[in-house]
């Protein structure tokens, strides 16, 4: 890998956001061409800052392949968001190249209006029936990637949401105890249907970082995270006052516009090479 490009990569993982403005300057044809060339990984990191429009139009003029390792990198909110912004033709070529898993994912909070919970919901939850023991709980934990695991949720054989417990509270319970024992009951919660309005002023951010999404009847059917909120206000309320782009550019000093110009010159060297490919 040349310096630059090296560069330009190191640059677009550790400042992913203002790399993402930067971009936002070039032709939705160069973006294709340095997208094609960079880690799907930190293609991926790019691609959740950028505009949902533009996002979707440099996704959809990659090739399948290609397209579906930046996509399977995605939260689950995001890639969804990707796909209301493309055709049902390109919807259903990049579904079937991304793991049966995603795809379903994807498409279950597709199901959801855009603008409500349950578009902006994750569907990865950490749930357990409630007869299971907390020797049992534990283990199930194992199987969970490490950013998932906050809270325990329990519920019954219809997937009725019935109690949530903290890691902590489950790593020091009994372990012959049932999880139904031990759990917090009732759970602060949210309609699929809610609006962003409802998201923004739900009272469940004062004592949890993430909400429970429930159908009717009770049905978990994923969770609202955090940064999900952040987002949120960053649309209807805007950026803290001191942490614009701009501003916080100009303080970050010589080392960040070093990693700048090496993005800007490996984005060059890929609409080069893109260019003698087309003739």
């Amino acid at each position: 890998m040349k310096t630059e490009d090296y560069l330009s990569q190191q640059f677009l993982a550790s400042h992913p956001g203002d790399g993402a403005l930067l971009l936002q300057h070039f032709s939705i044809e160069e973006l294709r061409g340095f997208f094609l060339e960079i880690k799907p990984s930190i293609a991926s990191i790019v691609l959740e800052y950028m505009p949902p429009m533009m996002a979707s139009e440099i996704i959809i003029g990659l090739d399948l392949e290609c397209a579906g390792s930046i996509l399977e990198k995605l939260s689950i909110p995001v890639a969804a968001g990707l796909f209301r912004r493309i055709s049902t033709k390109h919807r259903i070529s990049l579904l079937g190249v991304l793991p049966k898993k995603i795809s379903f994912k994807i498409q279950a909070v597709l199901h959801y209006p855009s603008g409500t919970a349950g578009a902006l919901m994750d569907p990865n939850v950490f749930a357990v029936p409630s007869h299971f023991n907390i020797r049992e709980a534990r283990f199930q934990m194992k199987r969970f990637s490490q950013d998932l695991l906050s809270y325990l949720y329990i519920v019954d054989s219809t997937q009725k949401l019935l109690g949530v417990m903290s890691i902590r509270e489950l790593m020091v319970a009994r372990p012959r105890d049932r999880v139904s024992s031990v759990m917090n009951f009732p759970v602060s919660t949210i309609s699929g249907h809610a609006s962003e309005g409802a998201i923004l002023n739900h009272p469940g951010w004062r004592t949890f970082h993430k909400i429970p999404v429930t159908e009717k009847g009770g049905l978990l059917v994923g969770i609202i995270r955090y940064k999900t909120l952040r987002k949120l206000e960053g649309i209807y309320i805007g950026p803290p006052l001191e942490k614009t782009a701009l501003e916080f550019t100009f303080r970050l000093g010589e080392v960040y516009w070093v990693g700048i110009a090496a993005m800007i010159q490996s984005l060059n060297g890929a609409m080069r090479r893109t260019g003698k490919s087309k003739n």
